[in-house]
């Protein structure tokens, strides 16, 4: 009778590599794409803007070519996940600027009347937005949540996740009814700040931990 070889349970290097190389290509296509979306509108957003959408998509551009060397190369947890740190970085800026952008092109255009500043408030909380962040990563990676069984480790860290999630896209709509006093007329924009500040809630719980882990 022929015995039939039990496969690893542990992730391999060619496989993590694979899977590295998969998640590094499908960011920079995201990045791709809201870059692309951006230069369309090159000549109607300010200078400063558009110096920074290059700046971005160089860094993107970078951060890509870099991953895909390091996929060839010797792959660890922390050098892999520092990579996808600043991949989540980038992105999350270049959909803050977008936000920024679309919101300056609706004044231009006549379809966004609104009193409050956008750029200063939707900059104030999304700093404000990364401190809560830290925050809440130090208590998802911290070390009694990491000593869990791993089974219940995961399961207590994805509901976490998402209530936070949750509650981050209610603050954020609440803030927009609340404060603003045109929200409708703003709320193509103001979904891209939305998804700058929940990008930057896994990159900002990434960090933490691989901080805590080295």
């Amino acid at each position: 009778m022929k015995k039939v070889k039990a496969r690893s349970g542990h992730t391999t290097q060619e496989e993590m590599q694979k899977n590295f190389r998969f998640v590094t290509t499908a960011f920079f296509i995201i990045s791709l794409f809201i870059s692309v979306m951006n230069i369309q509108s090159i000549s109607t957003v300010p200078s400063w803007l558009n110096i920074s959408f290059i700046i971005l998509l160089i860094c993107s551009i970078v951060l890509f070519v870099y991953g895909l060397s390091l996929s060839k190369k010797g792959l660890s947890w922390v050098n892999g996940g520092l990579q996808f740190f600043f991949f989540l970085l980038v992105i999350s800026f270049q959909l803050l600027l977008t936000s920024t952008g679309m919101y300056n092109l609706g004044v231009r255009e006549g379809q966004i009347i609104e009193e409050v500043n956008y750029s200063q408030l939707t900059l104030v909380v999304y700093f404000g937005s990364a401190v809560i962040n830290v925050v809440l990563s130090l208590f998802i990676s911290s070390p009694k949540l990491r000593r869990m069984n791993s089974y219940k480790g995961y399961v207590a860290g994805t509901i976490i996740a998402v209530v936070i999630i949750a509650l981050i896209f209610i603050t954020l709509n609440v803030i927009r009814y609340k404060i603003f006093t045109q929200p409708d007329t703003l709320k193509e924009s103001y979904q891209f700040f939305i998804g700058a500040v929940l990008v930057l809630f896994p990159a900002t719980v990434l960090g933490i931990s691989i901080i805590r882990v080295k």
